[in-house]
């Protein structure tokens, strides 16, 4: 699947590239608990695939990633900025790591991580939306997604 490394992410890959039967998704925030804390925002969807396409979408998911992970620029509202991509194993599944940087310096630095994970026919993705550094919080809402899934599938 051809995927312009300048607007990879992970959402516009799974619905314009790889379009799910089924897919159920939920908005999720943390309020700032105060001092240096900025909170936590995210999202976790539910993508559910035809018999056999779930392995094969994830798979063409890394080799994209891959492909894509040597620093690039991209022009966001008139603003230029360097984006890398890193992925690595997660069980059954992946972490991907897009980093986001103004060109020229200055700026903050912003780090969307998504991981997904495979159950069956489908792939369970929990993106965290961009923050300056990384948080304890996308592990913690992975484990409870699948653990709540698989309750549900009865696994």
């Amino acid at each position: 699947m051809a995927v312009d490394c300048g607007e990879f992410d992970t959402g516009s890959f799974l619905t314009r590239h790889a379009p799910p039967l089924e897919d159920v998704a939920v908005g999720l925030e943390r309020a700032p608990a105060g001092g240096r804390d900025r909170g936590w925002s995210g999202r976790e969807s539910l993508e559910r695939y035809p018999p056999g396409r779930a392995g094969r979408v994830l798979a063409d998911l890394r080799a994209a990633a891959l492909r894509c992970a040597a620093a690039g620029t991209a022009v966001v509202a008139g603003s230029g900025s360097e984006r890398t991509v890193a992925v690595e194993p997660l069980g059954d599944g992946l972490l991907l790591r897009v980093t986001r940087r103004a060109t020229g310096g200055g700026g903050p630095t912003w780090i969307d991580r998504t991981a997904v994970v495979r159950s069956g026919d489908v792939l369970l993705v929990v993106q965290e939306s961009g923050g300056e550094r990384e948080s304890a919080e996308l592990p913690v809402v992975l484990g409870a997604a699948v653990a709540a899934y698989r309750d549900a599938a009865g696994e």
